[in-house]
């Protein structure tokens, strides 16, 4: 319990120091973040060590980005190889609806190719109408997540 009292402080600290210094449009860099968390990727390690920072980075950075969204509403997005971007207000909502479509859609194509790629020689009639069925509601589904046209 003392342990996740103080990773909400440290995250918070944090997150409370970027909204200080950052503002809108601006990108928060990777360097920044690791300095902040004391994160120190060495120029030599075993790749165990290598994935144990990554995964302690990655998990640093998404409460970060929580607390940042939540507490200062600013909301981030990853900005490859140089750190992460804070949205200007005026286009989060449409960065936000993107990004959720975009989750979908990969999530919808997931699950159809393991329905569709299934071994089907030890399923019955009724199995067989019941991946069936769940196919065509995925299309509906799907179906939901397309733009409009005229």
């Amino acid at each position: 319990m003392k342990q996740d009292v103080v990773e909400k402080a440290d995250y918070a600290v944090v997150g409370d120091r970027a909204a200080l210094e950052f503002d809108y449009g601006d990108t928060i860099e990777k360097e920044w973040i690791c300095r902040q968390f004391s994160i120190v990727f060495p120029d030599l390690a075993r790749p165990e060590e290598v994935d144990r920072l990554n995964l302690l980075y990655m998990s640093k950075v998404e409460s970060l980005r929580g607390y940042l969204l939540k507490t200062h509403l600013m909301d981030l997005k990853t900005n490859y190889r140089k750190g992460y971007l804070i949205i200007k207000s005026k286009n989060q909502v449409n960065v936000a609806y993107a990004d959720g479509i975009n989750d979908f859609n990969k999530m919808i194509a997931n699950t159809k190719k393991r329905l569709t790629y299934l071994n089907t020689k030890g399923l019955s009639d009724s199995d067989i109408r019941n991946r069936d069925d769940k196919l065509g509601k995925l299309a509906a589904l799907a179906a939901f997540s397309k733009p409009y046209r005229n």
